[in-house]
Formats: structure tokens, sequence, C-alpha cells
């Protein structure tokens, strides 16, 4: 059994368990159990499969697998306008090679609730991707524009007849649910997944709980990296289940940015700095939350000049922003 380890992360204590229906394994995680979970889920081979000695299955539900699906994609709602800067996400694998490489994308939203066009992408190779429980942290080359909906999602291409050379990667999801019962907490729509061969057959995405078999009520660890375009009568905001981020600003003395956010219901709340490296390097454990809106100020105390990302988790929900020192 994998030890299970602290992921320097958006929550209080998220951690990284080694399945959903493993919960036996989070014991050295005891102290930590108040806190989200994010998990993996790996292809488990069918007993009738075995029998009729069909190529054995592998890789993860929400990465490179036998399935060969492309592509994984989350939701996010706007009210007014923002620009994403960048793709914060948590990975878990092997790494094998030096060519390959993915996409982080930021997708608009079509009629039919899926991603549609494609608004920005950035592409990193596999070597650059972090599995150590660290966040990887990727920017684009200029701000991607959104409005009202839009989809952030996780692209490995169409990787059917390419050499891995044992890459392994997936990506974690958090609160992960794999019943009926847990078809209620997921709107459709809200994840989504791209089969193979569906973009060369018109970017045909599938919800990912009720159309692409796998019955995953949950969400992605991919979060977008936003600042707020606050021009016009509407009060931007972006919000990711429970949680609502509205835009942050500097305080009268100029010595904290105020984190501007709201929580539907009773959550435990952690605040995380990272630098642009990466690197966790403030924390802040606000514990049990009521329901309700809050102003938090970040101490810029101590902080070189520069652009930092800041990130809020309340229970399973998790949004991150920016803001620059010194500029």
């Amino acid at each position: 059994m994998k030890k299970n380890i602290l992921l320097s992360t958006l929550a209080i204590a998220l951690t990284i368990g080694a399945g959903f229906e493993a919960q036996a394994q989070y014991d050295t995680l005891r102290n930590l159990n108040e806190g989200a979970t994010l998990y993996r889920f790996p292809v488990k081979k069918q007993a009738a499969e075995v029998s009729n000695d069909v190529a054995p299955e592998w890789g993860t539900i929400t990465g490179y697998n036998s399935y060969g699906d492309e592509a994984f994609a989350e939701k996010y709602y706007i009210n007014g306008r923002a620009k994403v800067f960048g793709i914060m996400a948590y990975h878990y694998g092997k790494k094998g090679s030096t060519r390959n490489r993915i996409s982080y994308k930021i997708l608009s939203s079509g009629r039919n609730k899926l991603p549609n066009k494609e608004l920005g992408s950035v592409s990193v190779p596999i070597s650059n991707l972090k599995v150590s429980g660290a966040p990887t942290i990727t920017s684009f080359e200029g701000p991607v524009m959104v409005s009202d909906s839009f989809f952030v999602s996780f692209d490995m291409g169409n990787y059917s007849s390419r050499d891995l050379k044992g890459d392994t990667i997936g990506l974690y999801v958090g609160s992960g649910r794999a019943d009926e019962a847990a078809a209620g907490t997921m709107a459709y729509g809200r994840t989504a997944v791209r089969w193979a061969g569906d973009q060369a057959n018109g970017n045909n995405w599938r919800d990912m709980y009720s159309e692409s078999g796998t019955k995953i009520a949950a969400h992605l660890a991919l979060f977008p990296i936003v600042a707020f375009d606050i021009t016009g009568s509407i009060s931007p905001k972006i919000t990711n289940g429970a949680l609502t981020l509205r835009p942050n600003y500097l305080n009268t003395r100029g010595s904290a940015t105020v984190l501007n956010y709201n929580i539907k219901k009773a959550e435990k709340v952690t605040i995380s700095v990272f630098n642009s490296r990466g690197k966790k390097i403030r924390e802040y454990q606000k514990g049990a939350q009521p329901k309700g809106d809050y102003l938090d100020e970040l101490p810029l105390k101590g902080l070189k000049s520069g652009t930092y990302v800041y990130a809020i988790q309340a229970g399973a929900s998790g949004l991150a922003g920016k803001f620059d020192v010194g500029k």
C-alpha cells in the first residue's frame, strides 16, 4: 500500500488517497480527516475481459488509459468578465517521456452545456508536470478573457498511436463518488470527457457522469487562475460549487490584499499563497466558517516584488486568483 501524502495545496488537510473505494487506507492521515481528499481512479480490468482474453485495461479514468480518453474538463461560472492567466492542476503517475506533451485549455460553453470553442491554450511537456503532491502552475502567454461560463480542460490529444514510454499521468479528483446516489450532486455538463476520435468527429464532448460510463460525480483538481475585469455595472464573480470568489483589492493602507469571497454553506476554509514558481509560501487555516460573505486580508509584508497566486478552499470547492506586489 502506498503511503498517503499531505498535499501542498489549496485546502485544509487536502490529502492524496489511493482510491475512493479504499477508505481504510487513510489511517496514516487520521489527524487530517477533517479536510477534503483528492482521489486517484485507476482503470480496473473487468472479469469478463479476463475470461475472454481481451487485452488488459490500464491507466487512470482521468488521464492516459486504454480507452483512449483524450481530455477532461470542468465548468466554472462568471458573473461579469474575468481574465484567466493560468491553470493550477494536481497530477499523479509516472513520467517516462521527454517528448510527450499535454495542454491546458480554456473553452467556451456551448448551447448543449458542454465544452465548445477553444479560447486559449498552453502546451506543457510531461516532464514539467509535478506528481509529488505539489501543484503544477502554468501561465498562458496572454490573459484569456471569459464571461458567463467557461471550461478548464486537461488535454492529452490523440495518443492511440503514440509511444507513451511509460507515461501514466492522471488528474486528481476531489470528493470522489462513483455511485447512483451521487448523480444529484453534479449538474449535467459540470464535468466533461472527450473520447478517442471525438475531436476529429466535431469536438464531441460528453457529460462525465451520465454519458461516459465512469459514473464519477466529482470535481477535477483543475483550477483557473483569474483576475477580474471590474469595469461596467455588473459585479464580477466566479463560482465553483459552494465557493464564490469576487475581485481582490488593495486595502486603504496598501499593506494587504483583501480577498472577497462567499461560501453558501458552512465549510472548513484554508487560504494558501504560492509564488510564481508554484511553491507554497504561506497558509492560513481559517477553520470551520459559517455560510456568508468574507473579506480576508493577506499581509504583503515580507513578500518580494512579483506576481503571486492565492488559493481558497472551502470544503471540496476551490478557486484561485492572483495579486501583484510592488508593480
